[in-house]
C-alpha cells in the first residue's frame, strides 16, 4: 500500500489511494510491492529482482523505472501533482531476470491504481461583514457569548481531527489529547453553491487527471474548497452542494449516498478531498417547475447567505438561480469568466435581483475574489506576460512617455 511523504498519500493496488493535497513543493510517495501475477508462484527462488517500468500521468511527473528486490524490500517514488484531479498510475511492464543476466522475461501486469488529488485550499481574509450571517429568530440564542480560554468545550481527540483544534491547555490537564468541540451554540450557516454543468464552462478543455475540465472550473473548484475551509474554521456550517442540489462528494464516498449537504469543521478536510472527484457533466437546464436545486433549498429550509461559484451563464440559467435562492437573506455570484473576458448578459440579471455579482478570470486572486463577494466587483485580470515577452526598461517607457508629451 501507500505511504505518506510531505502530507500527501500515494498508493498501489487494486483500489483507489486517499486523496493527496498539491501542496507547494510537496509530493506523494509512490511504494511498491509485489503487484498480482507479477510473479508466479514457485518461480521466485530463481529471480534476483524486478525491474518495473511504471507509466505515470504527465501531471503527476515522468515514468518511472525502478528494481524491485525479490527480498520483499520497497521500493519508493515521488511524484508531485500539479493539478487536483483523479491520476492514473500504471500500467506497469515487469522484467524479470536472474542473477546471471542469461534469462529475462516481459511481464505485462493489468493493474492501474488511481491516485485522487485534492485541491489545495487557500488562505482567505476575514470580511469586514461576514457572509454567514446568524440564522434563527430567537435573539437570546444569538447573544450568548461565544467560547473563549475560560468556557472552551473539549473532548477527546478522535482520528481524523484536524491537529489546529488540538487544545494544548486541556491536553495537559487531562493527560491525553484534546479537542475544541463545536459549540452548539452558534447557529451560524451558509450555503456555498458549485456549479458543474458543463455548458457553463465553454472554456478550452483541460484534463484533470482523467476528467475533462477547464482552466475556470478549476479555479471554482479551488476556490469552493478555500471558502468552505475557511467558514467551517469559524464555527459555520456550510451547506455544500452542486448544481443539481446534491452534495458535494465526501472522501470516497460514492454521491449517490450523500444525504446530508452540511459541512463542520470535523467534515471538512473530507469535502475538500472529495472535491479531487468535482467533474464537469453535459446535462440541460432544468425546467422551473422541477428544478432539483429549488427543490432542495425549500425542502431544507435553506434561506441563509448563498455564495454560488459558476462560469459563463445565459439569462436564462442565471433566472434558474434567482428563482432557486429566492428566499436566501444575501446572494453572491462569483463567474468566472473564459477568454474572450467581457460582462456577460447574465450579470444584470443577477444584479437586478439584489445578488452581489464578482465576475473573475482564472488569473484573479481568490482571496481579492472573496473580498469582493460584499459588494461586488469586476476583477478580469489579464493573463501574465510570455515568459519569454520583452519587458521594456524604464529609461524607454520615459522615452516613450516624453515623445508623446512633444507631439
Amino acid at each position: 500500500m501507500s505511504t505518506a511523504g510531505g502530507g500527501l498519500t500515494g498508493g498501489t493496488g487494486d483500489g483507489p489511494a486517499d486523496a493527496a493535497n498539491p501542496g507547494r513543493g510537496a509530493g506523494a510517495d509512490i511504494t511498491h510491492a509485489d503487484r498480482k501475477g507479477a510473479l508466479r508462484p514457485g518461480r521466485t527462488s530463481a529471480v534476483a529482482a524486478v525491474d518495473v517500468h511504471e507509466t505515470v500521468d504527465p501531471l503527476l511527473g515522468r515514468d518511472q523505472d525502478v528494481s524491485v528486490p525479490v527480498s520483499g524490500a520497497p521500493v519508493t517514488y515521488t511524484v508531485r501533482p500539479r493539478r487536483r484531479g483523479i491520476h492514473e498510475l500504471g500500467p506497469a511492464t515487469v522484467r524479470v531476470g536472474d542473477p546471471f543476466g542469461v534469462v529475462t522475461e516481459l511481464l505485462d501486469v493489468a493493474e492501474r491504481t488511481s491516485l485522487y488529488v485534492a485541491p489545495e485550499p487557500e488562505d482567505l481574509t476575514e470580511h469586514g461583514a461576514t457572509m454567514a450571517r446568524e440564522s434563527g429568530n430567537d435573539p437570546s440564542r444569538r447573544a450568548q457569548p461565544q467560547p473563549g480560554p475560560d468556557n472552551v468545550m473539549t473532548r477527546e481527540y478522535r482520528h481524523g481531527d484536524p491537529m489546529r483544534r488540538v487544545h494544548w491547555a486541556a491536553s495537559a490537564k487531562h493527560g491525553q489529547l484534546m479537542v475544541r468541540q463545536e459549540d452548539p451554540r452558534s447557529t451560524r450557516s451558509a450555503v456555498v453553491v458549485l456549479d458543474s454543468a458543463a455548458d457553463h464552462w465553454p472554456g478550452a478543455r483541460v484534463w484533470a487527471g482523467v476528467l475533462e475540465s477547464t482552466e475556470e472550473f478549476e479555479w471554482a473548484v479551488r476556490a469552493a474548497a478555500s471558502v468552505i475551509e475557511h467558514l467551517t474554521r469559524r464555527e459555520t456550517v456550510v451547506h455544500a452542494l452542486d448544481d443539481q442540489g446534491r452534495a458535494l462528494p465526501r472522501g470516497k464516498a460514492p454521491v449517490a449516498d450523500l444525504r446530508d449537504t452540511d459541512v463542520t469543521d470535523d467534515t471538512a478536510t473530507e469535502v475538500v478531498h472529495g472535491l479531487s472527484r468535482a467533474a464537469l457533466v453535459s446535462r440541460p437546464e432544468p425546467e422551473a417547475s422541477i428544478d432539483p436545486l429549488t427543490a432542495r433549498l425549500e425542502r431544507e429550509g435553506l434561506s441563509h447567505p448563498l455564495l454560488l461559484l459558476t462560469g459563463r451563464l445565459s439569462p436564462a440559467a442565471a433566472r434558474r438561480y434567482v428563482t432557486a435562492a429566492s428566499a436566501s437573506t444575501v446572494c453572491s455570484v462569483i463567474m468566472v469568466i473564459d477568454a474572450p473576458a467581457h460582462r456577460p448578459d447574465s450579470a444584470a440579471v443577477f444584479e437586478s435581483a439584489a445578488w452581489s455579482v464578482v465576475l473573475v478570470t482564472r488569473w484573479t486572486d481568490v482571496d481579492a475574489a472573496w473580498l469582493a463577494t460584499t459588494r461586488g466587483a469586476t476583477l478580469l485580470t489579464p493573463p501574465p506576460p510570455d515568459p519569454g515577452a520583452r519587458q521594456l526598461r524604464m529609461h524607454e517607457m520615459m522615452g516613450h512617455a516624453r515623445g508623446r508629451a512633444t507631439a
